[in-house]
């Protein structure tokens, strides 16, 4: 494909530097892409490929269709990193890598509110949102995961908000790895009810 110029194959580069120590992406030929965001993609990427292998994952994309986004999505503010199904649940997931970077009171309060909205303008189409969290040198991993929980219940939200830690779903995004209110123990995307 990139012989053919359908897509490009980028090296990361930090002020004009290539880094070759960081992996390359694959991208469309009209995309760009800051440094900032590169293990972002890097790790939607890993999801994806975490998904795939399972041999459950029916649909996956990365962006609204225009209709979609036209009709509904822009007027919640809802962007998500990534959206999948799987055979066997009724629900459609959401997919949020947080890398560690997005602060509680701005971004990551919001993003909660816009979803809590969409699932709330559209109850004929069940859906969770899968945070997928990533430990930085500030805050522990367990601290970070406590903390959507207690976002969870602050904005009143319920099981349709999961969370879990991104290593963990990249070794097996089906297993027992997620919280949610209302759940006594970790729970799988298959079990949720």
């Amino acid at each position: 494909m990139a012989a053919r110029e359908e897509v490009k194959i980028v090296p990361c580069r930090v002020h004009g530097k290539m880094i070759p120590q960081v992996p390359r992406l694959v991208m469309l030929k009209k995309e760009v892409l800051s440094y900032q965001k590169w293990a972002h993609e890097i790790a939607r990427g890993e999801c994806y490929v975490a998904l795939h292998k399972t041999g459950k994952m029916t649909g996956y994309r990365s962006k609204w269709t225009q209709e979609e986004y036209r009709d509904f999505a822009k007027g919640h503010g809802v962007y998500f990193d990534s959206q999948f199904e799987l055979e066997g649940s009724p629900f459609s997931f959401f997919l949020e890598v947080d890398m560690g970077t997005e602060y509680w009171k701005d971004e990551l309060d919001e993003k909660v509110q816009e979803y809590a909205g969409l699932a709330e303008s559209m109850p004929q189409h069940p859906f969770y949102t899968v945070f997928l969290a990533k430990g930085n040198p500030e805050v522990s991993r367990a601290d970070r995961l406590k903390a959507f929980g207690n976002c969870f219940k602050q904005h009143g939200r319920g099981a349709n908000f999961i969370v879990s830690d991104l290593d963990l779903f990249l070794l097996d995004p089906l297993g027992d790895i997620f919280a949610a209110n209302g759940y006594p123990k970790p729970a799988s995307l298959l079990a949720l009810a």
